[in-house]
């Protein structure tokens, strides 16, 4: 036993000090699964470039290195967008013109290399089309396609295929029909010669007059939902509603909404009963119907309505922005998503948090919107409706608001199935099950609560902006936002919210709103493709809006704003292979103590990449022209990239760990930085000072410390096999944790100086048994500093450890999982999402890692801390674990859609990074688990961990190859 210990714990040192993994460099094409793109349907690869994709279109192209393809022959512009897998990213254009790219689909031509990849633009609106099945002579004919050269104005999915409206008016095989009065399916996703169309006009909900057209789109399995005007009116007219429509005989047949039988009559909105809504009949344009959402899960419509307020002000009662449809055969029944009983507000009539209801009194004339809508199914197995939208008193504001409001799903907590008329409305904040809906006041969710939030806060967009585009994938949600990035409020590209869980599985709060992709590109529409974990979205040249751009996952390109764009290759020569070339990088962003700033202007962020005896600092972010913005100019040694190797440096051989002093209010910020030989810091050696740490002080700037006050590494104490360095906040201390001993110091200038005046006077933390493998620190409520210890023989936390610079002996107990033992495998990695930016590990989730060498095996186990207290998050499958790998990796992590876990070259084995999805059926996990190319060489071998650039939302993937990203 003790010699397998003793292996297990050389091992761990290995992997996860200077943790490394690897995948195989084979080319990789992935068939999708039937449910996910459709039979017969193939999947990209991983080593997919991110390309430009703008397809001139008399363009040669036969290069074989396509890079980028620009359409502007005739110059297009695209409005509607939607995604449905890698290869199905469809774009509609936003004015006739186009010919048959009116509608197009943006795919991936694989080519006999990786280098021959591109992307490419397949138009799907030909000039002709086989047409609602017309046939001569019984057979199938072309007829005029109505989508030719036409303009685009909704368009939403049928499984992956693409659903739309057309903005213009249209002939259908003879028959005239009148702008937005189209209904058009596209059968055949490969060039769009199969067409479907309604061939009469639908009605409004009188069911003898024809609609002035739809508004709004949403398609389940086999029936379309159009949202109409009222004939000569707008959608907030008596007579506007939701219609259906069938497919029969090759044709879209709308029937009667409110009985399910032949006809054609649209559900109507009833803008008089108290029991449903009623919206502004103000002069607004058709654009202001708000959003319309299938859920094939639940299978309920969910439909977010803008300048929802009472139709008679004069009359008091409630006014609800989303509703919730079901289908009873091809019956449509629509309700609000919660009742507008009076018990449900507040009796001042101050409805103000109520996100997405009130209460009119007296003749109250506010409103209440929701622009975009969509649903979740976290993974711990519970229902979610994210809203973007807000109460507000006037006609516009609240698009930069994103809630999370809980909904009742199709089974109760006992296992018994829900009432229909329950499924998909508003669960009582009161029923921690969510089993019931909202029935009185205190069940009602506010726009205070921090488990609605999305985001904690508002988007960085103005409150009058717009969100492009939302999606949800597994446990987070996405925002595309395309503002002018000239003001700090007004951002451009895609950011994420991670959802935080309690014990019970329920959202108790959200992660900050944080960039991914990597790029600051104006975002009109985006999807995530979760087979290969790559990004494609829509963005403009400048001009028009025609480019699409696909995440990659390996070398990157020398584009603006990429780490490519000169990192890799900087990264690279100075961290050789044959020095096990980058053994870590750690990331510190914008908000990281020490280097946070209260003025945007003096912000930065940067990462440290970590090696054999040496240390490069990676300016990543700053201010530019009054906005927080990723680096865009080239990575340049000695300009923005600074590579420090010195005798202190010398003498800590592999180094694997680092951070800075975490405390804002002192003078001094120092970078410390570990190894297998020992701890130094990075400072002033004159007097041992640190950069000003204050958050009122100016920006750190890297190059003024090098050259001006020539800061260098010191050695300090006499530690070895250094595997964790963390400091606190509040206390000025730093944490050493070494391979079996914890050590604290307090951070003194006058103990960083070459004249060394004070002795480091490290004091001993009495550590839990095992050897130790990884660490973090926390806070109690009362923000005493507790310490949280992964090792060999489980995971275990401390109790309070004061402030006296003494010696300590705290109390180690063991964490305890839902069955109630104590998590006692080894404990390898510990990965933390938090409320808060600045690389805090006190109020959020932490994902362990639980790896045995000896077994061969992996297991992932999740938990909440607050307020000082590790409880176990509840599974579905009722297990003390998320995930069991079923094979051996040895780091962990997660941004929510999908989870990383690594491992180096092994048994030769050389999958360096796997990914998981976020979800509860842990089979399906396993049925979907993946791993990504990182295309690199045979010779790779070590792999480090995974870390996401903040500033920029890139990850990267360190190893003896250098870096690898997804960019």
């Amino acid at each position: 036993m003790k010699f397998k210990s003793l292996f297990l714990m050389f091992f761990s040192f290995v992997i996860s000090v200077n943790s490394f993994s690897s995948i195989s460099n084979n080319e990789v094409s992935i068939k999708a699964p039937k449910d996910m793109i459709g039979d017969g349907l193939k999947q990209s690869s991983d080593e997919i470039k991110s390309l430009d994709l703008s397809k001139e279109l008399e363009k040669d192209l036969e290069d074989e290195n396509v890079k980028y393809i620009t359409i502007n022959k005739p110059a297009i512009n695209y409005e509607a967008s939607v995604f449905y897998a890698a290869d199905y990213f469809y774009l509609g254009a936003n004015a006739a013109g186009a010919n048959e790219y009116s509608l197009m689909r943006a795919k991936i031509n694989l080519g006999a290399t990786v280098s021959q990849n591109r992307l490419e633009f397949v138009p799907l609106s030909p000039q002709q089309a086989y047409l609602n099945g017309i046939k001569e002579n019984d057979k199938p004919v072309t007829k005029d396609n109505p989508i030719y050269n036409k303009s685009i104005f909704h368009l939403t999915l049928q499984g992956q295929k693409p659903v739309l409206t057309l903005q213009d008016a249209t002939t259908v095989d003879g028959t005239a029909f009148g702008a937005s009065k189209v209904v058009c399916l596209i059968d055949n996703v490969n060039d769009g010669s199969f067409v479907k169309t309604n061939i009469i006009e639908i009605n409004d909900a009188t069911g003898a007059a024809v609609t002035d057209g739809v508004v709004g789109l949403a398609a389940s399995a086999n029936k379309i939902f159009a949202a109409v005007k009222q004939n000569a009116g707008v959608f907030g007219d008596g007579d506007g509603g939701f219609a259906v429509l069938n497919q029969k005989d090759s044709k879209l047949v709308p029937i009667d909404a409110t009985t399910g039988d032949d006809g054609n009559k649209a559900f109507k909105l009833d803008l008089t009963a108290d029991v449903l809504f009623a919206i502004t009949q103000n002069a607004h344009t058709d654009v202001d119907f708000g959003d319309m959402y299938w859920d094939a899960s639940l299978q309920r419509l969910f439909i977010g309505l803008i300048y929802a307020q009472r139709a008679n002000t004069a009359v008091d009662g409630g006014a609800v922005s989303v509703l919730v449809g079901r289908l009873d055969g091809d019956k449509l029944i629509i309700e609000p998503v919660i009742t507008l009983d009076v018990n449900l507000f507040n009796p001042a009539g101050d409805d103000a948090t109520k996100i997405i209801a009130f209460y009119a009194r007296g003749g109250l004339t506010n409103l209440v919107n929701t622009f975009k809508l969509r649903t979740m199914k976290t993974s711990t197995g519970k229902n979610y409706l994210i809203v973007n939208g807000n109460y507000n008193i006037g006609f516009a504001g609240g698009e930069n608001f994103v809630f999370a409001l809980p909904i009742v799903g199709t089974t109760q907590s006992d296992g018994t199935t829900t009432a229909v008329e329950n499924v998909g409305k508003i669960a009582s904040k009161t029923d921690i099950k969510h089993d019931s809906v909202v029935g009185n006041l205190a069940g009602m969710h506010l726009s205070t609560d921090v488990a609605t939030k999305v985001g904690i806060d508002v988007l960085p967009i103005p409150a009058a902006g717009t969100v492009q585009d939302m999606f949800v994938v597994n446990d987070s949600v996405f925002a595309c936002v395309a503002e002018d990035r000239s003001d700090p409020t007004h951002e451009a590209g895609i950011f994420r919210s991670t959802a935080l869980f309690d014990s019970n599985g329920n959202i108790r709060a959200w992660s900050p709103w944080q960039r991914v992709m990597g790029t600051v590109d104006k975002t009109y529409g985006a999807g995530f493709d979760i087979i290969t974990g790559n990004y494609w979205y829509f963005t403009d040249d400048g001009v028009n809006k025609n480019t699409v751009k696909v995440t990659q996952w390996g070398k990157s390109s020398a584009r603006t704003g990429l780490m490519g764009n000169g990192l890799l290759e900087i990264l690279s020569d100075e961290f050789t292979q044959e020095n096990a070339g980058v053994h870590q990088i750690f990331n510190f962003d914008e908000y990281t103590p020490s280097i946070s700033r209260t003025l945007v202007a003096n912000q930065m962020s940067f990462m440290a990449a970590l090696g054999y005896k040496k240390v490069a600092l990676i300016e990543t972010g700053a201010n530019v022209g009054g906005a927080f913005t990723p680096t865009q100019d080239q990575f340049v040694k000695d300009t923005n990239v600074f590579v420090i190797q010195d005798d202190a440096l010398n003498d800590l051989g592999p180094i694997c760990c680092a951070e800075v002093s975490r405390n804002d209010t002192q003078d001094d910020g120092w970078l410390f930085v570990g190894g297998y030989n020992g701890v130094a810091v990075w400072r002033n050696p004159a007097n041992g000072n640190g950069w000003d740490g204050q958050v009122a002080s100016g920006k750190v700037n890297f190059s003024d410390l090098i050259i001006n006050d020539s800061f260098s590494f010191k050695e300090i104490g006499d530690f070895s096999q250094v595997r964790k360095l963390v400091c606190d906040t509040d206390n000025g201390y730093a944490y050493v944790m070494t391979v079996d001993t914890i050590y604290r110091f307090g951070m003194d200038p006058n103990k960083f100086d070459n004249a060394i005046t004070n002795p480091l006077d490290e004091k001993i933390i009495t550590s839990p048994p095992g050897y130790l493998l990884d660490m973090i620190i926390f806070y109690d409520q009362v923000n005493d500093t507790s310490l949280l210890v992964a090792t060999t023989q489980g995971l275990f936390y401390s109790a309070s450890i004061d402030g006296t610079n003494v010696p300590k002996t705290p109390v180690w107990t063991k964490v305890t999982l839902n069955s109630g033992a104590g998590l006692s495998n080894p404990v390898t990695h510990l990965s933390f999402i938090d409320v808060q930016k600045g690389g805090y590990t006190t109020d959020g989730n932490f994902y362990a890692l639980s790896a045995d060498l000896s077994l061969n095996l992996a297991t992932i186990y999740r938990f909440d801390v607050q307020g000082g207290n590790i409880n176990t998050i509840s599974e579905v499958a009722g297990t003390d674990y998320f995930y069991s790998i079923g094979e051996l990796r040895t780091n962990f992590l997660t941004d929510g859609a999908l989870g990383y876990s690594m491992l180096s070259k092994h048994f030769g084995k050389t999958e360096f990074l796997r990914r998981i999805r976020m979800i509860s059926e842990q089979t399906t996990i396993r049925r979907f688990e993946n791993a990504a190319n990182l295309d690199l060489e045979s010779s790779a071998h070590n792999v480090g961990v995974m870390v996401q650039n903040t500033a920029s939302g890139g990850w990267v993937v360190p190893g003896d190859w250098g870096i690898r990203v997804n960019e």
